[in-house]
């Protein structure tokens, strides 16, 4: 366990150590993909009003960047959802697309359905997309508990209920998407003429080749070839790896290498934003190629090309949902500080994003801090600016409560408050009805249990004013009070 003395325990079910990528059709009861593992995601073909294309396009670079995000989380599996008999399945669908991507998340076991709009104007997208977490999945929703000295605290945590998130519409240059380094992995690739695999052949393309793409048409990119040729190769979620457009490093010292697995060269300081150049994945993880300045240390000197390892630095890709779903896949997996990383890369990239979708992302990304051992400012700021966007949402204040109690370890003031603000925005407000029917029902322990429970235990004392101030507006509820209250059975009547 941590130093942290509290301890915000995210309880999950275990994963299988693989990763993976499939395609799936919109239709429905198809057998179950990628079943070895343990947590999927889904992305659903876009919307495409003027039928271009493009929503399956869309789909294939969001489903293609969020596979390359938790390539190096086990156990974890991205879907892309399209109507792949060309049948007009989306027309059929219509308002109901929504629901149809939820079922087919739901039939495929996925915790999350990520689907959208996309439309051309002139030389952009237009992309508008959606997350929802999957209703009654055992995935699709997270229990948080606090533990202390190994043992839990009875109540004090809640399970958060999946919610829909709407991202706003983005404006992105069609060349930001398509334009990119392609890697073939896991497989092989044929390259054609045209795009369809009944025209020529004009080469195949061996696991490990990478080449440069400029554009997607529906499921096939044009390519560029090393040897100055060029075609089409139809995309593979598993085959055909889409790297990140770009890093970013915060004032780090990273080491070169002369290749990936190759030599180590000399120690670069990254500060900033640095295009992809190239990609490679390998046994040893993921490496990237981009530019940095040369080694001259005159001005101007240019950029030199190098390979880095990924470990200490941020990826970069076209959408800040993919970092969301990066961060939701992680999260549930057990990786809480690649997710506390993918939640911060959305809220960098999320300036433009509604108050809702940027609370969550401070949410999940302090819950994800804490449960890493990130007892810091950062982390705990992150519930502060939830709070400040949603200042009328009971959660972003109960939430707060919860953290706050965790990184503390102790009832402090502002835990109080928080928990009174909740109650007065939402009486029925399920964490923080549930930790103040916790803390009642411990104060109404013996006193050497309490004692036992260290500077909660104490401050529980020193607040039992509060408490009960705030136990009796809960209580008053009677009607619903015995399924918020996990401690009900110890409290007093």
């Amino acid at each position: 366990m941590r130093s942290l003395p509290a301890i915000l325990v995210l309880l999950l079910l275990s994963s299988t150590w693989a990763h993976s990528g499939e395609r799936v059709s919109l239709k429905g009861n198809q057998p179950v993909a990628l079943s070895q593992a343990r947590v999927k995601s889904i992305v659903a073909e876009f919307l495409d009003p003027d039928k271009k294309g493009l929503g399956v396009a869309a789909a294939i670079v969001i489903g293609g960047e969020l596979l390359d995000a938790v390539s190096d989380v086990e156990g974890a599996g991205v879907l892309v959802a399209t109507d792949r008999e060309h049948d007009g399945i989306l027309d059929r669908l219509g308002k109901g697309y929504h629901r149809a991507a939820l079922e087919v998340a739901r039939e495929q076991r996925a915790i999350v359905a990520a689907w959208g709009v996309v439309e051309e104007v002139g030389p952009n997208l237009l992309l508008e997309s959606y997350a929802t977490q999957v209703p009654d999945s055992g995935l699709g929703s997270v229990r948080l508990d606090i533990e202390w000295g190994g043992r839990p605290l009875e109540g004090f945590g809640t399970v958060l209920p999946p919610r829909s998130f709407h991202f706003r519409p983005r404006t992105v240059p069609k060349s930001a998407l398509f334009q990119r380094r392609l890697v073939v992995q896991n497989g092989r690739r044929t390259v054609h003429k045209s795009p369809t695999f009944a025209s020529d052949q004009v080469a195949a393309l061996e696991a490990g080749s990478s080449v440069v793409s400029d554009t997607l048409v529906g499921s096939w990119w044009h390519v560029q070839l090393a040897d100055g040729q060029s075609g089409w190769m139809e995309d593979h979620p598993n085959i055909v790896r889409v790297p990140p457009v770009a890093i970013d490093a915060d004032d780090v010292k990273i080491q070169t290498f002369g290749g990936p697995d190759g030599v180590p060269e000399r120690t670069v300081k990254l500060v900033g934003a640095y295009r992809v150049v190239d990609a490679a994945y390998t046994k040893t993880g993921r490496w990237l190629r981009i530019g940095v300045p040369m080694s001259t240390g005159k001005p101007g000197a240019g950029l030199d090309s190098v390979w880095v390892r990924t470990e200490l630095l941020r990826m970069r890709y076209t959408l800040p949902i993919v970092h969301f779903l990066a961060g939701l896949i992680s999260h549930r997996s057990g990786r809480y500080a690649e997710a506390a990383r993918d939640f911060d890369a959305c809220i960098l990239q999320a300036d433009e994003e509604d108050n809702v979708v940027l609370a969550a992302a401070y949410q999940l990304r302090g819950l994800s801090g804490l449960e890493a051992g990130m007892n810091d400012r950062s982390t705990l700021g992150a519930f502060d600016r939830a709070v400040d966007l949603t200042p009328f949402d009971s959660r972003a204040h109960s939430t707060r409560a919860l953290a706050t109690i965790t990184s503390r370890s102790e009832i402090q003031k502002v835990s109080i408050a928080d928990l009174s603000t909740a109650l007065e925005l939402d009486p029925g407000d399920r964490l923080a009805r549930s930790l103040v029917f916790a803390m009642k029902g411990l104060l109404a322990r013996p006193s050497a249990e309490i004692e036992a429970y260290g500077p909660i235990g104490q401050s529980l004392r020193a607040r039992e004013e509060d408490i009960a101030r705030l136990y009796g507006r809960a209580a008053a509820l009677s009607d619903t009070a015995a399924w918020t209250n996990p401690a009900r059975k110890e409290s007093p009547k």
